[in-house]
């Protein structure tokens, strides 16, 4: 499956104003579990196609080394990472990047409701 560029932008944007609307809501202070209900309930409003808890197997040398899941896949290309920290760091990004790695898809958004304005990184793999 393939996304052109300005489409993932598009849903890129409009995944960041529902997290924006969570934020707004709620404010900062939860423990991520409920930022991510939050956003799935405000994602699903806006009929978006989203699967939450999606699984990724890690792969090496062809056999199933390991498994984790994302948060939520939206649309079928674009993950999403939530937390809930006083800031993100290094690792944070390293998660994104391997996430996109093992599941070979468009996008990773990282969303950090632990502070009160809302912060977020968008990680791509160069193809």
């Amino acid at each position: 499956m393939s996304i052109d560029k300005s489409r993932l932008k598009k849903i890129i944007a409009q995944i960041f104003e529902c997290a924006e609307t969570v934020i707004d809501v709620l404010g900062c202070g939860f423990e991520d579990k409920v930022y991510e209900r939050a956003l799935i309930y405000e994602l699903s409003k806006n009929r978006f196609n989203i699967e939450p808890q999606y699984p990724i197997n890690v792969y090496y040398e062809g056999i199933i080394v390991g498994d984790f899941y994302v948060d939520i896949l939206v649309e079928k290309y674009i993950l999403v990472e939530v937390v809930a920290v006083d800031s993100l760091t290094e690792q944070h990004k390293k998660k994104c990047v391997n996430y996109l790695k093992a599941s070979e898809l468009k996008a990773c958004l990282l969303i950090n409701f632990g502070v009160p304005e809302l912060e977020t990184r968008t990680y791509a793999l160069t193809e």
